[in-house]
């Protein structure tokens, strides 16, 4: 695919090579499914934020809701340091 959004994520690429040099997988310590996790809840916060702001329909905004939700819990099954504290409002997604 090469639509707007590979284009978008390929510019956020260079910009990161620009500012902190190239990303190796291989070597890099950081846990990318967690980091992964970490930005879609922020989608999550900004979606909402938008919806209060009347930026996004109720019906838009419930459906990125859904499908964000969706797709963390797909990756949380992957990233076996995600767990959510029972019994609280608040909740860990990671281990320290």
């Amino acid at each position: 695919m090469d639509d707007w959004v590979d284009q978008a994520r390929t510019q956020r690429v260079l910009e990161g090579v620009r500012r902190r040099g190239v990303i190796n997988p291989s070597t890099d310590p950081r846990c990318f499914l967690r980091e992964a996790i970490e930005e879609l809840l922020d989608c999550l916060n900004y979606t909402r934020w938008g919806h209060e702001k009347g930026q996004i329909s109720e019906k838009d905004w419930r459906h990125v809701d859904q499908i964000t939700r969706y797709v963390i819990e797909v990756i949380g099954t992957c990233c076996p340091g995600a767990k959510i504290i029972e019994g609280s409002e608040a909740f860990s997604l990671f281990d320290n």
